[in-house]
């Protein structure tokens, strides 16, 4: 596991792929708006379906741009999220479930990002 994480990780640092990334969010963002739109017209869910999924997946991607915990976490539990409200709108089973544990792991994460962010520790320093 650490071995890919060393692979994305320098993926990610290269612009077109963040870029790409950016992109890919948007698009999602745009099939899920045509995809709301459509479903409560009780056309189709197909849109929607994809353009969370798009999301996600970037979200899933973009936790890997910095390799901190608390950027693991706060971008792994909103795409858990997304994912939750997905199966919340199309009334799948576990869309409450899902929504509520990713919620909380993104509690945990801002709390734990604001913790260290306001107590930085010295754990790459060599201080003797």
């Amino acid at each position: 596991m650490y071995f890919e994480n060393i692979i994305l990780s320098k993926l990610l640092q290269h612009k077109a792929v963040r870029i790409a990334l950016r992109v890919m969010l948007g698009l999602g963002a745009v099939l899920t708006f045509v995809g709301l739109i459509l479903k409560f017209t009780n056309v189709t869910s197909i849109p929607l379906v994809v353009g969370f999924a798009l999301a996600a997946i970037s979200f899933f991607l973009m936790a890997y741009e910095k390799n901190t915990f608390d950027h693991l976490l706060l971008f792994w539990s909103m795409g858990v999220v997304l994912i939750g409200v997905l199966f919340l709108l199309m009334h799948w089973p576990g869309g409450r479930m899902l929504t509520i544990v990713g919620a909380f792991c993104v509690l945990i994460a801002l709390v734990v990002g604001k913790f260290l962010a306001k107590y930085p520790t010295d754990a790459g320093t060599n201080k003797q």
